[in-house]
Order: structure tokens, then C-alpha cells, then sequence
């Protein structure tokens, strides 16, 4: 990787080539996206508009076939690289990053009507036959919910392969001119309390903007994960506690899944105002 990431800033031709290359290969756009955030970062946004202007070739013939993920990943690093390259800010970064796939999710609808309807039916038929055996009352859509909970997840998902490009990039710039640049940044990830604000109040509010509203609950709760792992990498590091007890957060997250992650998200809030890595580091 750090091979290909010196050849793509070695000349714009070569980035360009590579870049188009892997915006035309299925499945590879994240690999697009984070080299157009890579010159983007290190050259600036003229430069990395050149490697941008070559991705979206094919990254429209994808959106043409049915899929604008690539053309979200290439257009959406390019914009985020170039915010970050000015304002050095994590947080205000993933602000722009949820802002920027809620503004592409209220726009695109990810499933089509007859798969989301399929799939909804399956969960009837799974959870309990009928919605309204829910007992949520007459006024409460069900089915919208669940449709814009799917939506929601899916969106969550897209943003997270947009953050992953942006710090694969971060990372590139920091292993190849500033080494363990990007572990510091990261580990020193922490929202500010207006930001906090802001995410939980949406998401608390979600509900009441209508049964569609809840879309926004699981693309919010991005940032506020991504604080916490934050969170936990800081602090693990500060005790010098090594890299098993990372394997073991990661690997409780992936088996024990929901607890786990809204155990991360209390953490970050309360570590906006407390500054847990501050008191740990005294």
C-alpha cells in the first residue's frame, strides 16, 4: 500500500491512472477514494481534483448501472481531505462527513421499492405476523420505520467506508512524512460539547420528525463510536496497556455487538465534559 500511495504522488498521471483504475473495479472504490484524499491532503485541492476528475469517469457508468457509491466515496474524500487539510480538525471533519451522507441519504433511496418491500415482509413474517400486534398504536407506521432504520444502516455503513478512505489517507500522508502522525491525531479524537449536542439532540428528536425520521439514529451514532474507539485507543495508550486489550475491545465489539457499541457512545459523551484522557494522563 504505501508503494502504491508513493506512486499516485509521484506525478498527477500516475495518481490519475490509478485512481480511475480502481473507481472502474467493483468493490475497489474505497481504494479510489482514499488516493483522492491522499493528494488531496498532501498536494492540496487543485491537485487532488485531478485524480477526482479522472475517478468520476467511471464512477458516473457505475451510477448509470444503479450504484452511486463510488461516485459518493471519490466526490465525498475529495471534499473532506480538502476540510481537513485547512482546518486540522477530527471532529469538525466527521461533522462534515455525517452532514454531507445525511444530505446523500435524504436524496438516494439505497434499496429499491420492491426489495425494501420484500424485505419487510420477511421481518413481519419473522418478528410477529402483523405490525399491529406491535402495540404501537394506529398513529406509528411500522413499516416506514423499519424502511428508514434499514436506510439509516445502510447509509451508516457508506459513511463509515467514506471515513475509512479519508484515515487510510491520513494515515498514508503521516507513514510516508510524519510518522505516527495519525495515531496521535486519532487517539486525541474528542468532540467538542456543541458538536455533542447537536448529534444527540437529532438523534433523540429523530422519532418525533416521523416514522422516516429514525434513519438519522444509526448515521449519527457513527461519530459518536468512532470518539469512543477513540476514547479507548487514548486511554489504553496512556496506561500503556498494549495492543491485546485493542484486539479484545475490537473483537467484543464484533461478538457482543449492540451493548458494547452504545457502552462506547455513553463514553464519549460523558468524556466530552470529563476529558477522561486528561485525568488518566495525571
Amino acid at each position: 500500500m504505501r508503494v502504491l500511495a508513493e506512486f499516485a504522488l509521484k506525478s498527477p498521471l500516475q495518481g490519475m491512472f490509478i485512481a480511475a483504475l480502481s473507481a472502474a473495479i467493483p468493490f475497489m472504490f474505497w481504494l479510489s477514494a482514499a488516493l483522492v484524499a491522499l493528494v488531496s491532503l498532501r498536494q492540496g485541492a487543485a491537485k487532488g481534483a485531478n485524480l477526482l476528475a479522472a475517478a468520476l469517469l467511471p464512477s458516473l457508468y457505475w451510477w448509470q448501472q444503479g450504484d452511486p457509491t463510488t461516485l459518493i466515496m471519490v466526490l465525498g474524500a475529495w471534499l473532506l481531505a480538502v476540510y481537513l487539510r485547512a482546518s486540522i480538525s477530527w471532529p469538525q471533519t466527521l461533522m462534515l462527513a455525517t452532514a454531507y451522507m445525511a444530505l446523500v441519504s435524504i436524496n438516494i433511496q439505497w434499496l429499491t421499492p420492491e426489495v425494501m418491500q420484500a424485505l419487510l415482509q420477511n421481518l413481519q413474517t419473522q418478528a410477529v405476523g402483523d405490525w399491529s400486534e406491535l402495540g404501537l398504536g394506529a398513529s406509528f407506521d411500522v413499516q416506514t420505520a423499519l424502511a428508514g432504520i434499514i436506510e439509516g444502516l445502510i447509509s451508516a455503513v457508506q459513511l463509515i467506508f467514506l471515513l475509512a478512505s479519508l484515515m487510510l489517507a491520513r494515515y498514508w500522508q503521516a507513514h510516508l512524512f510524519n510518522p505516527g502522525g495519525f495515531g496521535t491525531e486519532f487517539k486525541a479524537l474528542r468532540l467538542k460539547s456543541w458538536q455533542m449536542l447537536t448529534l444527540v439532540l437529532v438523534i433523540l428528536l429523530a422519532p418525533s420528525l416521523g416514522a422516516s425520521g429514525v434513519f438519522l439514529i444509526p448515521l449519527l451514532s457513527i461519530p459518536l463510536i468512532l470518539a469512543g474507539l477513540a476514547l479507548v485507543h487514548g486511554v489504553l495508550t496512556i496506561k500503556d496497556m498494549g495492543s491485546t486489550w485493542i484486539v479484545l475491545v475490537y473483537a467484543g465489539i464484533f461478538f457482543v455487538g449492540p451493548p458494547l457499541i452504545l457502552l462506547l457512545i455513553l463514553a464519549a459523551v460523558i468524556d466530552t465534559w470529563v476529558d477522561f484522557r486528561g485525568r488518566v494522563s495525571k
